[in-house]
């Protein structure tokens, strides 16, 4: 019989002092624990990346893409921040992000098949970015003259469609952009 314990500190509870909580198992459940043990390591070592890569050049202006996206990120002097990735980010911690969520939450119950499903978390949060672009109840709307100058759209961070359209993932699985 394998004694496992846990130290729970009572001060995280308001309380002074430590104690402690004992699980008994038996030797098989001690395998079954090993296995879930190494699950939670191989997910340790998963990633997924969306964004811009390989400093791929913007067709109309003399900036990559990442930069472009910097800029609009931080804003400069004529510039206002519009601070999508903060936003996106912002949203994942906070829960916004449903489909992420459910795609993280199968990523951990698939013991053996993490890689396959890091590659939907991936296309998801991009998708998930992807939908911000353009977006007034998200981003700041565009001045009077930038919406007359689209032609009467008020749609942050969209001219041409180029961030939006090249933004990609990258994941442990695929280390490839995927657009």
């Amino acid at each position: 019989m394998i004694i496992l314990f846990f130290q729970i500190p009572y001060s995280a509870l308001g309380c002074n002092g430590v104690t402690m909580l004992t699980i008994k198992t038996s030797k098989s459940r001690y395998n079954d624990l090993k296995k879930i043990k190494k699950h939670f390591q191989d997910i340790s070592n998963q990633y997924a990346q969306s964004g811009y890569f390989d400093g791929e050049q913007h067709p109309t202006i003399d900036m990559s893409l990442a930069t472009l996206a910097l800029v609009h990120e931080n804003g400069s002097e004529h510039i206002p921040s519009r601070q999508l990735f903060a936003k996106a980010s912002a949203s994942l911690v906070t829960g916004g992000m449903t489909k992420v969520d459910v795609d993280i939450k199968r990523l951990v119950k698939q013991v053996g098949k993490i890689s396959p499903n890091i590659d939907l978390v991936g296309a998801d949060i991009t998708k998930f970015i992807r939908n911000m672009f353009g977006d007034t109840s998200i981003l700041l709307e565009n001045a009077p003259l930038t919406i007359k100058l689209k032609g009467g759209r008020n749609t942050p961070l969209v001219d041409t469609g180029e961030l939006r359209d090249n933004l990609g993932y990258k994941t442990s699985k695929n280390k490839g952009v995927t657009k």
